[in-house]
């Protein structure tokens, strides 16, 4: 069991961390739970928060769920609780590290230093402090990790607990499609042959959860999915160069609406006569209203009302449109993605949008942690040249170079493992199969339909990558201090 320093190490740990946080005046950004075209607006999940997750077909539900059931409770104030269920998966996360790498090496340094490490790192102070499903992300993919690394005799329920891990993160985040669950569906299905009725006991009940809500996604929408957004990522991967004579040279098979940079209102896009809804969309509002309740706070930019059914055709119609773009003009696709994965490993704290308060708010502690002033002074001394979009030229080069560096330290290490195992991913440890299948997965996808948040959507793997290449790392320390004792 768990000794009593150990648990006083955790928390004098967090306890300072919370005294560090409030220090430095970071501010816990709830105002996005409004902002964000993902959230249904507030009111409706106050009120009607069942039939507007059924109707809200642009996002799958989970994370829509989570902040319903927030805002209807009645006893602590919503700002609070979403405050402390967010900092909670960071503790819980932070706990984890901490038993997992004790009970798999004697050094103290590594099991003391790499979970403090994490905590105190801007990337998770700045993401716990920003109430969107990127960091809930985190922490599912990371418990799935220990759900695989933690649970070694008892089949049925490592299934249960994984599959259900994944079943919420494939229902929050529409980045994984069910095709990601699908794999370790028919990878546990063949390792466990020979115990497939326990298996598919554990794995059945998450898996008719995502099966229902992609039926009912089918029956009511007429796309057998979990999210309906996929059109608007891809526009922003595809090059818009020369587009009005592109436009005029495709024979109509290129829709003019590419000259229109997605998610505006509906009324942007339709006139009035052209926005028909039928007798059951009047009755539902989430399916008729072009903006949220809070657009006079927030103005029409993020109050627009992405459960609009007409947004089910104009996702459609981005779609073909990019995906015409990419198949006559494949070298400029090739040249975006390349970006793309560029942005996929840039700083995680030099985001676009809703980040930008704490950034600020903590440039002197980045630059201590990271010593990003520093490291940006010396390459300037050595070679100062003016870097190409996206690189930025305040952001040091090698602050592109890092992430990559350890992300493909990591996967040499697991193929390495791989290699071990004659080359049998069914004798691999399942937490690498997991973490290269997820890194693969998502470096790919994101890079090839997402040219913007591709550095949000790196922060969802990247504690369990660390935790992954840590404890690689402590295998092979490990093995040579073996084998120098021998």
């Amino acid at each position: 069991m768990y000794k009593k320093p150990e648990i006083i190490f955790i928390l004098v740990a967090i306890f300072i961390k919370i005294f560090l946080v409030n220090t430095l005046s970071v501010s816990f950004e709830y105002d996005w739970i409004y902002q964000m075209w993902h959230f249904i607006d507030v009111e409706y999940l106050k009120k009607d928060l069942l039939k507007s997750l059924y109707y809200f077909h642009y996002q799958p539900p989970v994370f829509n769920l989570f902040l319903g059931l927030i805002l209807k409770q009645k006893v602590i104030n919503p700002e609070s609780l979403l405050y402390f269920a967010f900092n909670l998966m960071t503790i819980g996360m932070f706990g984890g590290m901490f038993f997992y790498y004790k009970a798999r090496t004697k050094r103290k340094m590594i099991y003391v230093l790499f979970p403090v490490i994490f905590l105190f790192s801007p990337q998770t102070i700045i993401y716990e402090n920003w109430p969107i499903y990127t960091w809930t992300s985190s922490f599912l993919i990371l418990m799935g990790y220990f759900c695989l690394a933690k649970i070694k005799k008892k089949l049925m329920l490592k299934s249960l607990m994984f599959f259900s891990v994944m079943a919420l993160l494939i229902l929050s985040r529409s980045a994984f499609h069910p095709v990601f669950y699908i794999f370790f569906l028919l990878f546990f299905s063949l390792k466990y042959r020979t115990n497939f009725k326990e298996f598919i006991i554990g794995a059945t009940i998450p898996s008719l959860i995502i099966l229902s809500i992609m039926i009912k996604n089918k029956i009511e929408f007429g796309f057998a999915g979990v999210g309906s957004g996929l059109g608007f990522s891809l526009y922003k991967i595809v090059s818009k160069k020369d587009l009005d004579n592109r436009i005029q040279q495709s024979n109509g098979e290129l829709d003019d609406i590419m000259k229109i940079t997605p998610v505006k209102s509906i009324s942007t896009y339709l006139r009035n006569e052209e926005a028909i809804y039928s007798e059951k969309h009047k009755r539902i509002g989430l399916l008729n209203e072009e903006f949220k309740s809070t657009r006079k706070k927030f103005g029409d930019e993020f109050s627009v009302n992405l459960g609009n059914i007409h947004y089910l055709d104009l996702a459609k119609r981005y779609q073909k449109g990019a995906l015409y773009l990419i198949k006559n003009y494949p070298l400029e696709y090739i040249e975006r993605v390349s970006k793309a994965l560029i942005m996929f490993f840039k700083p995680s704290w030099d985001h676009g949008f809703g980040v930008e308060n704490n950034r600020n708010t903590l440039a002197g502690y980045m630059d201590f942690f990271y010593l990003e002033s520093l490291r940006l002074k010396v390459e300037n001394l050595i070679y100062k040249v003016r870097k190409p979009w996206p690189l930025r030229d305040g952001i040091a080069l090698s602050s592109y170079l890092i992430t990559p560096f350890f992300y493909g330290l990591c996967l040499f290490l697991i193929l390495l493992r791989f290699k071990n195992k004659s080359l049998n991913i069914f004798k691999l440890e399942e937490k690498y199969v997991f973490s290269l299948v997820t890194i693969v997965y998502l470096v790919s996808v994101s890079s090839l339909i997402e040219l913007a948040e591709n550095d949000r959507y790196r922060v969802m793997i990247d504690p369990m990558v660390f935790v992954t290449l840590i404890s690689l790392l402590i295998f092979k320390l490990d093995k040579k201090s073996r084998v120098k004792q021998a």
